[in-house]
């Protein structure tokens, strides 16, 4: 390949992945403003652009995984990093400038994938990416779950496979950091990205361009040391490092300045896990499955078979969700009022309907008053011991007999 095409091409690339680490929004919690910012910027374009090619009015433009919004905000980026290219090219000596650029852009892809993995390795450690899964997801039958449910239910389900996977996402993050370990680190990057987007593609989870966008990372990363690695192999030269621009007199400052961004990476890692006096692990008031024992109807007992619903479970999240006896629940948004003992429901038309509970901590029995058709009705449901179900039995056996 020509010399100049090359230059064009890693010019291309590198400023495309920069205005994606720049512009596609990701939660960061020392920098929050990040959503806004593309909203600002690039939200009507993507509604005119969504209208225009597409022919789709879109009426939520907010940019999120996997969205027809996230996929303009990329094909805009890409054009956005074409013009920047172009006008480069009009500049003297672009194969010298061409190595400032790739410096730089290989620099913020390095940084924004170290933090991201160490961001992702630590939620699997802590428990908060693959999460143990809610009371509702483990009496759904298994037929009835989403691909993508059921995979994150079971990988939730064991804190080994979390714990090794999040150290292993760790560790490429800190070869990375260091450039004497940084190609070991690109390569682990490789193989865990490679793994992540299988499994996005696999299970339809919808993070599927932006595993895609990490690992175009991780190989943008890995090209300069393409040629060293293969003649290291065949050749037994060793691998040489990639020139860069890096003044020996500045050589202090850089290390305060690294050692500081290592310390915002490693704040930004662990910001959800300060509780900063709140107990955020706590688990949420009268979370947990609950079996109906008994329902009346006008103080009228029913019969089993007569039930309006066999289960009922309160989700972390602020929901309450109730199975029938044909399996099929229903969810509704919760909000407590616990002076008055009050739970308010709120439906997808947004319509509130507000039942009077009571509690029992003696027998774990949680009963439910409301309203049907101007009739009172009473539902007793009895709290189930979920942990003690087989999936999250934390068992392991060498053997099978």
């Amino acid at each position: 390949m020509h010399k100049t095409t090359k230059a064009l091409i890693t010019c291309l690339a590198g400023i495309f992945l920069l205005l994606c680490i720049i512009f596609i929004p990701f939660t960061f919690y020392l920098f929050p403003f990040q959503q806004n910012i593309t909203q600002i910027l690039f939200g009507e374009l993507i509604k005119k652009a969504a209208s225009l090619l597409l022919g789709v009015s879109l009426k939520n433009i907010q940019v999120y995984s996997d969205s027809v919004s996230m996929y303009i905000l990329f094909f805009i980026l890409l054009l956005l990093a074409a013009v920047i290219t172009i006008f480069l090219t009009s500049l003297k000596q672009l194969y010298k400038r061409n190595l400032k650029i790739y410096n730089f852009c290989t620099t913020a892809c390095c940084y924004y994938l170290i933090i991201i993995l160490l961001k992702y390795g630590l939620d699997k450690i802590f428990k908060t990416q693959f999460y143990l899964p809610e009371p509702n997801t483990l009496f759904t039958t298994v037929g009835h779950l989403d691909k993508d449910i059921l995979f994150w239910s079971t990988m939730g389900s064991s804190h080994l496979y979390n714990t090794i996977t999040g150290c292993i996402e760790i560790l490429a993050a800190v070869l990375l950091f260091f450039k004497p370990t940084r190609l070991a680190g690109v390569l682990l990057s490789i193989i865990v990205l490679l793994q992540v987007v299988l499994i996005n593609f696999s299970f339809n989870i919808s993070v599927k361009l932006f595993s895609l966008l990490l690992l175009s990372m991780t190989f943008y990363l890995f090209l300069p040391y393409s040629r060293r690695l293969i003649a290291a192999i065949f050749t037994n030269s060793t691998i040489k490092a990639i020139p860069t621009l890096a003044n020996n007199k500045k050589q202090l400052f850089t290390l305060f300045l690294k050692c500081f961004i290592g310390g915002l990476f490693l704040l930004e890692g662990f910001y959800p896990y300060l509780n900063f006096g709140e107990n955020k692990s706590a688990t949420p008031y009268l979370h947990g499955a609950y079996e109906v024992k008994k329902i009346t109807i006008l103080n009228e007992e029913l019969t089993q078979p007569h039930f309006l619903y066999t289960r009922f479970f309160i989700h972390k999240n602020g929901y309450i969700i109730f199975e029938d006896s044909n399996r099929i629940m229903k969810d509704f948004a919760l909000q407590y009022d616990t002076i008055n003992q009050k739970l308010f429901l709120t439906d997808y038309k947004k319509n509130t309907t507000t039942l009077d509970y009571k509690y029992s901590d003696t027998d774990s029995t949680l009963i439910l008053n409301y309203t049907l058709n101007n009739k009172p009705v009473t539902i007793f449901g009895k709290a189930i011991d979920w942990r003690k179900l087989p999936l999250l039995k934390d068992d392991f056996d060498w053997t099978s007999d």
